[in-house]
Order: C-alpha cells, then structure tokens, then sequence
C-alpha cells in the first residue's frame, strides 16, 4: 500500500512507513495528478479534499490531521466508498492555551485584570470545554453559548448569543457548517458585532466565515478601544487587507499549531488507519521523545503577558500579517504561508519548566496554574 502524506505531520515518514510505502508531499500545492498509485491519503486543513482531487486516483482512506473538515468534502467521500478518519481534539489544549495568551495580552493593553473579567465561549465541544477548564483555574468567570449541549449538561450554564455579547471577551470555538439545524456561517452576523463596545474583546480562532468580517471592520472604525484578535480568516491565505490593518491581533491560523498537537494528530490517525487495515504495527512514538520538555530562563520582573509573548508572539506575527494588506494575491499567499511555517510553531506550556527563582510568588503560581513545571 502506498501512503501520500504531508510532510508537515510530525514523524510522517519514519512512523507511517509502518503501514506501507510513504510519499510525502507539501499539503498547498497537491494536484490530482500527483496522487499516482497511493491509495491513503493523509492530509492537513490546507488541502481541499474534493472530487477534483480525487475523482481519477485509487484512493481508499483519507485522513485529516486536524478537529475541523470543512476542507473535506464528506458527501464525496461517502458516495465513492472512502473511508475517512480526523484527529478531533488534538489540538483543544493548544487553542486553548493561544486563547489564554490573547486574554493576558488584552488584559495588559486594556488596563484589566483577567480576575475581573467574563468570558463568553460561542461552542462547548473539544476547544471550548479545555478553555473553561484553564479559566476555572484562574479563577476567571465564564459563560457558554451551544444550543447542542443545552439538555446534555445540566450543570453546565447555557447562555444566549445576546448574553455571550455582554461579555469581556468573546472568543469562537465552533466548526464551519452551513447546514443543519445550528449553521455556523455567518453566525457573529453584523446584528451581534454591532452590540460590541469600546474595551470588548473578540477573538475567532475557529475558522474563517464564522464572523462576518466587513462588519467587524466597521464596528472596529466606529469604535474606539474594541479589541479584536483573529487567526481564523475568510480565504486564507489572500485574506482581506483591511481587517488585517485593523485588528489587535492578527495570526497566520496558528492557534492550534504546537508540536503536541501535531504528535497527537499522527498518532490519532496512525491508530484508526492501522485498525482499519486490521494491521498489527508498532507503537506510535510517545510524546516525550518527539517533543522534549525545554528549560526557559524567565528574566527578573518580567510581566504574565511577556512571558506568554515569548511563548505564543502574537505581536510578531501581528506586525507581519500587518504588512499583508500592501501585497498583491500572489505575494500574500507566500507570505502568509511563511510566516506560519518560521514563527507558527510552538510547544504547550507543559513542556516549559521555570528555570528562574527571581520570578514573584504570585507570577510563579499562575505559571504552574497554566501548566508550566
């Protein structure tokens, strides 16, 4: 069996060679006639998995490394008889943790404290449920909006879109849909982002569509001190040149882009696609040996939101995706991808220890409480 995989899945060759004959490829440039005999297909969120790819190859399995698949057309897939497997959830810590990063930094920029703050979450599922769960540790107040968990948790406080926006922050953690019963497109319709008030902050590390983003431009015109922070964009990577020279933040979809997340992506899809072939195959390598933990040397004084920065830097990836909106189509495409490709990639904070002991007690407490050793 041949596999044609993308060679930014971490320990994509050495591991799926276990499964047969691996061919790696660079997941934006893929075209139908590179397929040849490979019949898997392991793919990321930036390869569109159609039946203009697909239509003429032997493909049998396809896999996504990634929660979303909004870039795989399912309908197709079924009606050809592919199987298809995703890696749900491997990156809900690193969104999460991204998300954690923006409110710090905001907090900073905005003279607040996160203590003082609510938190509105549009979408409980993998992302928004490991979010609570840090905001739960930091003692920081938050309320949920998704109408499919309302009669499955009880306990849990089911807010309205109108509540959400009431909120501090609100930040996005649903799939792209445009159908069913809750469609997600265009959800944050102009209706909602016009509620938005001076000193809120919204945040869409979702994916693009969800927001509707020529209404965010005027609401951020007509608005003085709102805060924005995207990573999800509409057409990445030729995204709209005037929310990039707007926004608070602005990140090339990095959110959940760490070497944790890509282990447990691989290591998800290795185990289905091996089940599958109903093969007995080596264990997948553990996550200690392909992501080592680091030692970081944290300066005397430095602030929560630095340290974070050093970890996460949305400014630097902000005044790059900044020098966007002067780029023709072509140059944005390159640009963006390479931003993404030198800065996007980061370990989570468990795999940071805290080499310093000029760190206040307070500072050192909140960096345990986040995950740090």
């Amino acid at each position: 069996m041949e596999l044609l995989v993308d060679r930014q899945i971490t320990g994509a060759e050495k591991i799926f060679s276990h499964l047969g004959a691996v061919r790696l490829f660079d997941g934006g440039d893929i075209k139908s006639t590179d397929l040849g005999q490979a019949e898997a297909l392991i793919v990321r969120s930036v390869t569109k998995v159609n039946a203009k790819l697909l239509s003429s190859s032997v493909v049998r399995v396809v896999g996504s490394a990634t929660s979303g698949t909004d870039h795989v057309d399912l309908p197709f897939l079924t009606k050809r008889g592919i199987q298809f497997f995703d890696a749900k959830g491997c990156n809900s810590r690193a969104v999460a943790e991204y998300v954690v990063c923006c409110i710090f930094d905001y907090c900073h920029a905005a003279s607040m404290r996160a203590g003082d703050l609510t938190v509105g979450i549009i979408g409980f599922g993998h992302v928004g449920q490991a979010l609570g769960a840090m905001l739960d540790d930091l003692s920081v107040k938050f309320v949920v909006y998704d109408p499919f968990r309302k009669d499955m948790d009880k306990e849990l406080r089911v807010a309205s879109l109108d509540e959400i926006f009431d909120c501090n922050v609100i930040t996005l953690h649903v799939p792209f849909t445009m159908e069913g019963e809750f469609p997600t497109a265009g959800m944050v319709s102009r209706k909602y982002l016009a509620r938005l008030k001076p000193k809120q902050l919204i945040i869409n590390s979702a994916r693009g569509g969800i927001l509707d983003e020529r209404a965010l431009v005027d609401q951020i015109q007509r608005t003085k001190n709102l805060y924005s922070i995207i990573d999800c964009w509409v057409n990445e990577p030729r995204i709209d040149a005037d929310l990039s020279a707007v926004v608070f933040r602005g990140t090339p979809h990095i959110a959940g882009h760490t070497r944790e997340a890509r282990h447990r992506a691989a290591e998800i899809l290795y185990a289905r696609i091996s089940e599958w072939l109903k093969l007995s195959v080596p264990a997948f390598s553990s996550m200690r040996n392909s992501c080592p933990s680091q030692k970081v040397m944290f300066k005397e004084g430095l602030a929560i939101h630095e340290l974070l920065l050093s970890i996460c830097p949305l400014d630097l990836h902000t005044d790059k995706i900044k020098t966007l909106s002067q780029m023709t189509v072509t140059e944005k495409r390159t640009h963006f991808d390479g931003i993404r490709q030198k800065h996007g990639l980061r370990s989570e904070f468990s795999a940071y220890s805290i080499g310093s002991s000029k760190l206040d007690n307070a500072t050192i407490r909140i960096l345990k409480i986040l995950g740090f050793e």
